[in-house]
């Protein structure tokens, strides 16, 4: 239901579920972008302390950006 073809992302924004577990299925499943909440909060202030490592196996944009 979240995959909707008008969509290049989807946005799982909720603080409780563990949704970045799941990042990485969700985007082979629908070949789209996935950020969660909890995702983005960690991955900025990842960017914020200047540490701008690739990781692998949290999505596209812990692993593109």
């Amino acid at each position: 239901a979240l995959d909707r073809p008008e969509a290049d992302t989807i946005l799982l924004s909720c603080g409780a579920p563990r949704f970045m577990e799941m990042v990485e299925e969700i985007e082979k499943k629908t070949g789209k972008t996935v950020i969660a909440s909890n995702q983005a909060m960690l991955w900025n202030t990842l960017r914020m302390a200047g540490i701008n490592d690739k990781i692998e196996g949290l999505g596209r944009l812990f692993r593109e950006h």
